[in-house]
């Protein structure tokens, strides 16, 4: 796949932290204004060992993002139990980088 179909990044979590063990999970929410946002199914998962602070991260582009300008990238990071540790989004253009901060999540 050439790099104009990939969108690279970096996922940080909240305040410098190191980022907890477990799995990232990517997936892209297009914003097209009034006609609502359209779902795009999730396009990877990475594995955080719990030892960095940051993750750099590169996925393919949906097909959407050829008729969609502005995509929002969705970041969750899940325990191997499948509990969600936190949530991050961030608005991206196709051939921009991309950078996330996680956020823990409340229960």
């Amino acid at each position: 796949m050439a790099d104009d179909q990939q969108l690279r990044g970096t996922v940080r979590f909240a305040e410098g932290a190191v980022l907890p063990k477990g799995n990232l999970r990517f997936h892209f929410e297009g914003l097209s204004g009034s006609e609502g946002a359209q779902q795009v199914p999730a396009v990877a998962i990475v594995e955080s060992d719990g030892k960095t602070d940051r993750l750099s991260f590169a996925l393919p582009l949906p097909e959407a993002a050829e008729t969609v300008p502005v995509l929002l990238l969705v970041a969750s990071l899940e325990r191997s139990d499948g509990w969600l540790l936190a949530r991050g989004t961030a608005k991206v253009r196709p051939g921009d980088p991309a950078d996330i901060t996680l956020y823990p999540v409340v229960y």
